[in-house]
């Protein structure tokens, strides 16, 4: 009876260290869970398309479909967010240093991305407000002084109720740079949807280079960490979500401050500043950077050029900004408060 389990134990032992080695050779060819994790986050992601964009408005109808709903989309979160980490952490590890494997993982994000490209804002309304902003623009008023919520009535302003705004804002909160660029939208786009798309494409463009410059600071700072601080970015479900989903303007304020710390780690503080100056002017969050980088050029140049560098990149960022409120001014010559105390 001894001899017996003896035997069992040994073959039990045996067969484990089989699919100990099973899993060692797997990541000898790390295609296959690169391939399984993608695939799993895309199905996850695809549920969510889904979700948001055909069955919100039925599981209002019900409390039992309102929680379905609610516990689906938690589920699919909590999918993807599991995905993430095992691509983050086996990146970090390096399994994932293969180049077929390392395409494999960015052609991936690609797909999350557009799978949320044509639908419409669940979560918030900011995506609608830039659209009315630009239709405020294209009118003559400006944003400014004139209310989003005061958009006169006219069939935009129905359309874009209809997709879920709420005439609840007040004058746009955004630098001139993003209310050049909502004008400029608005003037062109030949519909309202053709608007939302082209904005969230742009966005999206935008985020995939903000990733491409994180892999070159890290190229240049932390190699080894090239990789997994590319796919941190790329995979991360808030980032996709966020902008491919929602169309959040911060796409194209966090590509100016990056790439600003780019341009200071290649020794051009001027384009640094430049380019932060340019993130500031459109959301104003990065001014608090902006200091930041004047003292670290004064204390990485020698003494001689340190006051020339400092001066250099003060007056091209007022020059940026200058030229950039100077075009706004130039254009929008109406100058309006209807609507500030509606």
């Amino acid at each position: 009876m001894n001899l017996k389990c003896f035997s069992q134990k040994l073959s039990w032992q045996k067969l484990s260290w089989q699919k100990l080695s099973w899993q060692k050779l797997s990541w000898q060819n790390p295609i296959g869970p690169a391939a399984l994790l993608g695939l799993v986050s895309t199905a996850s992601y695809a549920g969510l398309y889904v979700l948001q964009d055909f069955h919100f408005e039925k599981a209002r109808a019900s409390l039992v479909n309102c929680w379905i709903w609610y516990f689906s989309y938690l589920l699919l979160i909590g999918a993807i967010s599991v995905g993430y980490y095992f691509v983050v952490k086996n990146s970090f590890h390096g399994r994932f240093n293969s180049k077929n494997c390392k395409l494999l993982l960015i052609i991936f994000p690609v797909l999350f991305n557009l799978l949320f490209l044509f639908t419409t804002p669940l979560f918030s309304i900011d995506l609608f407000s830039y659209l009315a902003q630009g239709h405020i623009s294209e009118l003559g008023f400006n944003p400014y002084f004139f209310a989003t919520k005061a958009l006169p009535e006219s069939a935009f302003r129905q359309e874009i109720t209809a997709l879920g705004w709420r005439p609840v804002h007040g004058v746009s909160p955004y630098g001139p740079l993003w209310v050049h660029f909502e004008g400029f939208l608005s003037n062109y786009a030949k519909s309202t949807k053709a608007e939302i798309l082209t904005e969230k494409l742009i966005m999206i463009f935008l985020s995939f280079l903000t990733a491409f410059i994180i892999g070159k600071i890290l190229e240049r700072t932390r190699p080894q960490l090239k990789l997994c601080g590319t796919l941190l970015y790329l995979w991360n479900p808030a980032i996709i979500l966020e902008i491919a989903g929602e169309g959040h303007c911060d796409a194209a304020f966090m590509f100016f401050i990056i790439l600003a710390f780019l341009f200071i780690l290649i020794d051009s503080p001027v384009l640094g500043c430049v380019s932060n100056t340019l993130s500031v002017l459109i959301k104003y969050l990065s001014l608090i950077l902006l200091p930041l980088q004047l003292a670290y050029v004064i204390r990485c140049h020698q003494s001689k050029d340190r006051k020339i560098f400092a001066l250099k990149s003060i007056f091209a960022s007022l020059l940026c900004a200058g030229l950039i409120v100077a075009c706004l001014s130039e254009k929008r010559t109406r100058f309006s408060r209807i609507g500030d105390d509606t």
